[in-house]
């Protein structure tokens, strides 16, 4: 019989488990490591806040004397906002890293921001990338990182003076090389990976940039092409051949031909001394000798 301190009929074997302290241990620094990143979002939220009340465009005078409803705010600080409330309600949890980087990524697309405040968004970006916010199990990863690199593209701001200026290019080069660094850089479409080619290309090529923003910008394009050549995206692009001549349609229109045929036409066409100038072909072959330096071997027999 049974006394009172004991339960019947006797439990399972599987509730009596306990986990481990290793497993404890493990899921309590996971807890820590969303913990600390989802403060730094929050904090990068605070500061380029700041950053645009500065411009009295999105200031108001008001804000100290009353509270002013989230619907009259700027679109650009209601999505600020809303991002800060989403993360007081995911406290402790996964977050979604496309709702993290879409207000910063507005930020840097609106041609109203000046600057500083388009500056500031793309710190803030870069140090989420670096912090590894967005990695390959991220939720929307592969979102988050195509927006992140349509972003890149898609970037304005009001111009001020020329050293400035420059810094917020800088600060655009920076990001477009770390996009395609981090561990969500091979989630980046091919199209997206092409523009924010081509946007540190027009950075480097610009009649008033200085000498530093140009060396800078030649050194991002040849990261890009060696991550590009050297990494795994040319052995995919090989199947992705031998899948079309196995009766698959052959893809004949440029825009929709893989990233590497596309950067290969495009430094083929800048290597012709007869329509470009002579740095403009020297950078071109440079490219060139690093893509057959990290791509050689596996470029013999790639079809395109």
């Amino acid at each position: 019989v049974p006394t009172q301190r004991e339960s019947w009929p006797p439990p399972p074997p599987w509730c009596s488990f306990v986990p481990s302290s290793e497993s404890r241990g493990r899921r309590r620094g996971e807890r820590i490591v969303r913990e600390v990143m989802v403060g730094a979002v929050k904090g990068e939220i605070h500061n380029l806040l700041s950053v645009l009340r500065l411009n009295s465009r999105w200031a108001s005078e008001e804000r100290f004397v009353t509270e002013i409803p989230l619907h009259a705010e700027s679109s650009l600080t209601r999505e600020l906002k809303g991002l800060h409330e989403y993360l007081q309600e995911k406290e402790g949890r996964s977050v979604d890293a496309l709702a993290i980087v879409s207000p910063f990524v507005a930020v840097i697309e609106s041609s109203t921001t000046s600057g500083q405040t388009t500056g500031a968004a793309l710190s803030s970006l870069h140090k989420f990338l670096l912090y590894g916010l967005v990695r390959r199990d991220s939720a929307r990863a592969a979102e988050a990182i195509n927006r992140i690199a349509s972003g890149i593209a898609r970037c304005r701001f009001e111009e001020t003076s020329r050293e400035s200026d420059e810094v917020v290019l800088m600060k655009l080069l920076e990001l477009s090389s770390v996009s395609l660094r981090c561990e969500a850089g091979p989630l980046i479409e091919d199209d997206r990976v092409a523009e924010m080619f081509y946007v540190c290309y027009r950075v480097s090529c610009h009649e008033r940039a200085s000498e530093l923003l140009r060396s800078s910008a030649d050194n991002v394009l040849a990261h890009m092409i060696l991550v590009l050549f050297g990494s795994s995206r040319l052995l995919a692009t090989k199947e992705d051949d031998a899948e079309s001549a196995d009766g698959f349609a052959a893809i004949d229109d440029e825009e929709e031909e893989s990233v590497l045929v596309q950067l290969t036409r495009f430094l083929s066409k800048l290597c012709d001394p007869r329509r470009n100038s002579e740095s403009t072909c020297v950078l071109a072959l440079s490219l060139v000798n690093i893509a057959l330096e990290s791509g050689g071997q596996r470029l013999r027999g790639h079809a395109g």
